[in-house]
Formats: structure tokens, sequence, C-alpha cells
């Protein structure tokens, strides 16, 4: 699991940092003025959530 807080997602913009092919959608936690974004990559035990991770990161840059 990933959580991108407010500064990140206002930072990358709401709509760039929801639009997340081909991962399903994160989803918005927090106030709607100032929303964090929650990724779901997997209980933790999949190696592969790690390349997840890395796209989710590469993306909100």
């Amino acid at each position: 699991m990933n959580t991108a807080g407010p500064d990140v997602v206002r930072q990358a913009g709401l709509a760039h940092a929801e639009a997340r092919p081909p991962h399903p959608a994160p989803t918005r936690l927090g106030p709607a003025a100032a929303p964090a974004l929650h990724y779901s990559l997997g209980d933790g035990t999949d190696p592969g959530a790690w390349a997840g991770l890395r796209q989710i990161i590469h993306h909100l840059k």
C-alpha cells in the first residue's frame, strides 16, 4: 500500500495523480480541498508490488 499526501497530490495535479492505469484507481482520503490518494498495492507479500510502487512514484513526479 502507498499513500500520497496532499502536497504530492497538489504538485502532481489531482486528475493526473488519479489516472493510474493499469492499476486500479486510488482512493481519495481526507478533505476534498486537499485530498491524499491511497494506492493499493496488495498485502505486502507480492514482490511485484515494488514495481507498482516505482511506477506510481515515477507517475507522480
